[in-house]
């Protein structure tokens, strides 16, 4: 199947590129080494992919995932994201939300942006083994140069951050 057939009668599948641009990350991807840089910190930065306009309940957030050198550096790690959507199924009847709907609470987002970006469940249901793809996160990191382990990355505290104007319209 590619981009251009039916996925079925009530829907499509389409690449990314397709739908939307990939955001920019504010954090670079080629830092400047010198070999003896260490991982201080690891997270995400989330902000909006686009900004919500007028009444608009629909919410489409970017996540840059990202590690901070002792020297101050903030790497690019990757990008993820996820979608608010207008409207929902319940019982099998489409319902758009409210222009008048409220606004989630950043710890709800917390949370949505953490279920973006942990594992996912093993094929039989059972939990994740790791609580964190720390081998996927420090082979990005080693990718641009940066050398850190697995293990190393597991022992530092995850943080997630919201910008500024993604807060602000949080709070209304």
């Amino acid at each position: 199947m590619d981009a251009h057939d039916s996925w079925s009668a009530e829907g499509h599948y389409a690449p990314l590129g397709e739908l939307a641009t990939a955001p920019v990350s504010p954090f670079t991807r080629t830092p400047s080494l010198t070999g003896g840089e260490r991982v201080v910190a690891i997270g995400v930065l989330c902000d909006f992919t686009e900004e919500p306009t007028g009444g608009n309940p629909g919410l489409s957030i970017s996540i840059f995932e990202h590690c901070v050198l002792d020297d101050g550096q903030t790497v690019h790690l990757s990008v993820r994201g996820f979608t608010h959507s207008l409207v929902h199924w319940t019982d099998g009847v489409t319902v758009e939300t409210p222009a008048d709907a409220e606004r989630p609470s950043l710890e709800s987002l917390r949370q949505d942006v953490l279920n973006c970006v942990l594992p996912d469940d093993l094929p039989d249901g059972s939990p994740p083994v790791e609580d964190h793809p720390w081998a996927e996160l420090a082979g990005s990191a080693r990718e641009v140069g940066v050398q850190v382990s697995a293990d190393e990355l597991r022992r530092l505290e995850y943080f997630v951050e919201f910008t500024e104007r993604l807060e602000k319209w949080v709070s209304g």
